[in-house]
């Protein structure tokens, strides 16, 4: 299903999180981004069937384990020509050694460039 809307052609990289994350994935989803939404095997974060599909509407998901060096390269594919990448994990636990520019990314974890950005 593509919705058309102000957003149409943005490409967003969700990580499975709980809060706002989904909430954003959603609205953003409504005003036509291509949501992907990148889940850990087995189920998503904190919702059961009934909440899955009604906040994770409008999204293609994909199950990747991140703590798996091939499962990680793919993740880095899919960021690299994405326009952002949402995720909601307190710092340091996020990224599994994923390099992904700082400049790229958006979450409640990292509002902002580095602190130690010139």
């Amino acid at each position: 299903m593509t919705i058309s809307g102000p957003l149409h052609g943005i490409r967003i990289i969700e990580l499975d999180a709980i809060g706002p994350v989904p909430l954003c994935g959603m609205i953003l989803s409504g005003l036509g981004a291509d949501i992907v939404h990148v889940a850990r095997p087995g189920g998503h974060a904190a919702f059961d069937d009934l909440g899955e599909g009604v906040v994770l509407r409008g999204r293609r998901t994909l199950e990747l384990n991140l703590k798996d060096v091939a499962d990680r390269e793919t993740l880095l594919k899919l960021v690299g020509p994405a326009d952002a990448l949402i995720e909601g994990m307190r710092p340091g636990v996020a990224w599994l050694a994923i390099d992904v520019h700082p400049r790229r990314r958006a979450g409640a974890a990292c509002p902002g460039p580095p602190a130690n950005a010139a």
